[in-house]
């Protein structure tokens, strides 16, 4: 199999997550799979050489290694919503409590779609309807708040911030950890 790069794994493998297989080392052969339950079915029938991890799994030994700590890299759950509250503060403007999850929910759902700041605006009115956006949308709000959560999420990060889940997936693309190919793709359960 030709290896695949990142691009072509989101074209190319059948899950949104899959694409984070650009961060696999070129030498490295991987399976992913969608759940602990799959890892554990898949496990025991993969060559001693691949391994298999869900990406959220592999995202974290990524990161922990970046951090330079062992496997029990805490997740911050509330780290979203902070980041909100922080965004609005910067905006000078309060924020109700639907307001913030929305915004939470909007960063959450973009990092896990792949999309940011810079894309397309039909993407971005999409997005707020999956999230239940509570106004009309509008794309250039929407893009300046994708913007606004990107920024704080990478001076939360550069600041010895901890992770949330979605950051397992998002993070070590965007920083260009551990970039490359790999040699085999095994998808169970996508």
């Amino acid at each position: 199999m030709r290896p695949l790069v990142a691009a072509e794994a989101v074209a190319v493998l059948p899950s949104d997550a899959t694409r984070f297989f650009g961060a696999v080392p070129y030498s490295t052969q991987a399976s992913s799979a969608e759940s602990k339950h799959s890892v554990d079915g898949i496990s025991p029938r993969l060559p001693r050489h691949v391994k298999a991890a869900t990406p959220h799994t592999y995202g974290r030994r990524i990161l922990c290694r970046a951090r330079r700590q062992d496997w029990q890299l805490t997740v911050d759950e509330h780290k979203t919503e902070r980041l909100a509250r922080t965004l609005y503060a910067e905006l000078g403007e309060r924020a109700d409590y639907r307001r913030l999850r929305a915004v939470a929910r909007l960063w959450d759902s973009a990092r896990e779609y792949g999309l940011d700041h810079t894309s397309h605006d039909d993407d971005l009115i999409g997005l707020a309807s999956v999230v239940e956006w509570p106004d009309e949308p509008r794309a250039h709000v929407l893009s300046s708040l994708l913007r606004t959560m990107q920024r704080l999420s990478l001076q939360d990060w550069a600041s010895g911030g901890l992770p949330d889940f979605t950051d397992f997936l998002w993070l070590p693309l965007v920083l260009n950890l551990e970039p490359g190919s790999i040699d085999t793709a095994l998808i169970d359960e996508c």
